[in-house]
């Protein structure tokens, strides 16, 4: 009898275990159970066929996906999810999840899908039973991957599934038991947890060994976006520098295992993860330091304190730009966690005064000193208890043609921080402070040109024909070029000393 039972044991076992490439199996979708704009979703069976069985993966295709995926594009994902992504991202972060069906491997289902590129839900990770009762939906019961058939003809399945899979296996460390009565109340913070599947796309399809340059970084098109909201496409990006700065900074790998391990969530599990690894820095010290590496992003600055090894930057959305003095007196407000980049320019051999207020004092207010491209210097300031800064940039002997204002709000209490400056040039600047006598802007149609001695100009069409000529006083001047056609011209300034050239750009 022990051994009939045996037998029949061992037979079940090898049934249950493994796909083959041309069966057909029913799957639910997505459940929706983590995601309530979309809970309203009706939830409907898929039938699909297994195109490819892989070491560490089974990729399966919906039958009413018209055209068919090409086999090579399937055999291609699986070999690099098989090689690459499952070996690199478990032994990155910790193993994982094999919940219910005892098969390491990993379903990949594809199918039309309007609402997204990829999903992975956790309703799959807990038993049928369970999700019906708690939201009446049903779970699969297996580890799965979902992703919208489209992403081939887009070439983005690779990114896809990397950052889905990142999902999955932070969800195999950093999730408690779900509690009946309310089984939400240990997940994540959405900026957490899509910190760790962005940063796992990048770590799986970027050579962190290699500076690159991110053309998506989200404050080339909106610096003031909160950090612990989650609600447009540049929360990913920002999730993912936030995640990078945090591996280059705390510990690498053993910080993201850490924090992956973390049962408590947000601020609260960010800064229990950093105790636990022997770091005593308040969160809004890393956050302004973090603000400012973006901004500066040079290893020979302060040490290489403000610095990303892995990527380079190309450009910055200043919230305002000043370049015509004074500034008569400017509000405005900003997210907690957030900050907004302001930038004077065009003060030559004056001084420049900013007088800065708000009624919050859980800021701070940063001011950045360039020559050029070149970080020189950086000052920082807390409101005092009226709420108030005043910057003089005599105060402060670095080499600059350029300032920028971070103000940077790091009060967890309120959803918005409002405040006010205003800016004027005084005269006073030591000479040898400025780095340039000359400075050219474009702005509007209008070229600004400031200077400390007189000037002649010129401007010359690309083509070498003669457009205009005049004459500049010391000091800001503006050259009107809004009647002239889209296209390069050439400016030409002399002051007697040393010519010099500058192109611009009509658009």
């Amino acid at each position: 009898m022990r051994y009939i039972v045996f037998l029949l044991l061992l037979v079940i076992t090898v049934e249950a275990k493994p796909q083959n490439q041309g069966d057909t199996m029913q799957f639910w979708s997505v459940s929706y159970i983590d995601w309530p704009p979309l809970a309203s979703e009706p939830q409907f069976q898929i039938e699909a066929v297994c195109r490819k069985v892989g070491l560490h993966c089974y990729i399966f295709e919906a039958t009413n996906v018209i055209p068919a995926i090409s086999q090579n594009d399937i055999d291609e994902l699986a070999s690099l999810f098989d090689t690459c992504f499952y070996e690199r991202l478990t032994e990155l972060y910790g193993p994982a999840p094999d919940e219910f069906d005892n098969d390491s491997s990993v379903f990949i289902l594809l199918y039309p899908e309007q609402n997204w590129a990829g999903y992975f839900d956790p309703g799959n990770q807990m038993a049928d039973s369970f999700v019906y009762a708690n939201w009446n939906r049903h779970s699969n019961e297996r580890e799965i991957i979902y992703a919208a058939s489209s992403v081939f003809q887009n070439d983005i399945q690779n990114m896809v599934i990397a950052h889905e899979f990142g999902h999955m296996v932070h969800w195999q460390g950093d999730h408690s038991p779900e509690p009946v009565v309310n089984p939400t109340q240990y997940w994540e913070d959405a900026w957490i947890d899509e910190g760790f599947s962005t940063f796992a796309a990048a770590w799986l399809l970027e050579d962190f060994d290699v500076e690159m340059t991110d053309y998506e970084a989200w404050f080339s098109g909106n610096a003031d976006l909160p950090l612990l909201e989650f609600d447009v496409y540049d929360d990913y990006n920002q999730s993912k520098l936030w995640m990078v700065y945090g591996y280059e900074r705390f510990g690498g790998a053993d910080y993201l295992k850490a924090l992956r391990n973390e049962q408590l969530n947000g601020i609260d599990g960010y800064m229990a993860t950093l105790a636990n690894l022997g770091y005593a820095i308040p969160f809004n010290a890393i956050f302004t330091n973090w603000i400012l590496a973006t901004l500066i992003d040079d290893p020979t600055f302060a040490g290489g304190e403000y610095y990303f090894q892995h990527y380079n930057f190309s450009g910055y959305n200043y919230w305002k730009s000043h370049y015509i003095y004074p500034v008569a007196t400017v509000s405005g407000s900003v997210y907690r966690y957030s900050a907004d980049y302001i930038r004077f320019q065009a003060f030559t051999t004056n001084d420049l005064e900013v007088s800065f207020h708000s009624d919050n004092q859980e800021c701070t207010i940063a001011f950045l000193f360039y020559s050029g491209s070149l970080i020189t210097g950086l000052e920082t300031f807390q409101p005092d208890v009226s709420g108030d800064v005043f910057f003089r940039r005599s105060d402060h002997p670095y080499t600059t043609d350029k300032i920028i204002m971070a103000v940077i709000n790091t009060d967890d209490a309120n959803p918005t921080m409002t405040y006010s400056y205003s800016a004027e040039k005084v005269t006073g600047i030591p000479a040898e402070n400025c780095s340039r006598d000359i400075q050219v802007i474009v702005q509007d149609r209008t070229i600004i040109v400031s200077n400390r001695n007189a000037l002649s100009y010129s401007i010359v069409a690309m083509n070498g024909k003669l457009i205009t000529v005049g004459d500049l006083s010391p000091g800001d001047n503006q050259i009107a070029v809004s009647d002239l056609p889209a296209g390069t011209y050439l400016l030409n300034l002399n002051d007697n000393l040393k010519p010099r050239r500058e192109l611009f750009v009509i658009r």
